[in-house]
């Protein structure tokens, strides 16, 4: 569905921007008029029906920070249907779609409720898990270090060609490692990267701990 008007959601609340609104429905008066009149002659209730939000940059025409206000999906539907107006009609029904799109994901039972937590929590679970061997895996390869590993500990940029070089013509391995954001990349055995650069591969010179 097209968006008319940015629809966000806060605390389960599905929050419009009066502004906003105000804009997307071509009001002819300014915004600030058309707030309060509609506000003080249909009784809207501040903290229930909207929530007022001071900005922190100044006035254009000087005098108090202006004001904008978070309104509840219900009031914003009840201002678009006010207008009388096509385009307060294409916003109302646009309003009415969205509570239904977020009534369908709202779980319709305390089982459902209860399954979709735990479903959250499997998540989350699963997410630490894989964390968690990625960890082991990297600290059981203390004696391999991979060239961005060895590039974070030193800050200071080093190449492959002659890692590569030097594990082959003395007969080193060179072991494929996980990283997140390349999946399995080269490493080195420690001792090659003494042998080549002069560094140690188990330690950050600029702290002076175990990487």
């Amino acid at each position: 569905m097209k968006q008319l008007v940015k629809v966000t959601e806060q605390d389960g609340q599905q929050l419009v921007d009066a502004r906003e609104l105000w804009k997307y429905l071509e009001v002819k008066s300014d915004f600030n008029n058309w707030f309060k009149n509609y506000v003080n002659d249909f009784g809207f209730i501040e903290d229930q029906d909207f929530t007022v939000l001071v900005n922190n940059y100044k006035n254009s025409k000087g005098g108090r920070p202006s004001k904008d206000y978070a309104l509840q999906l219900s009031m914003a539907k009840e201002l678009a249907m006010l207008q009388r107006s096509d385009k307060g009609k294409q916003a109302r029904l646009y309003f009415i779609e969205m509570e239904k799109i977020a009534k369908d994901k709202t779980p319709k039972n305390f089982p459902a409720a209860l399954r979709a937590l735990a479903d959250k929590v499997e998540e989350l679970e699963r997410v630490e898990l894989e964390k968690k061997e990625i960890r082991i895996i990297l600290d059981s390869e203390s004696e391999w270090s991979s060239i961005k590993r060895m590039e974070s500990a030193y800050l200071m940029d080093f190449l492959w060609t002659p890692l590569k070089q030097y594990s082959k013509k003395h007969g080193y391995d060179i072991k494929k490692v996980f990283d997140q954001n390349y999946g399995k990349v080269n490493s080195y055995h420690k001792e090659v990267w003494e042998a080549v650069y002069g560094v140690n591969s188990k330690f950050n010179p600029q702290l002076n701990l175990p990487i």
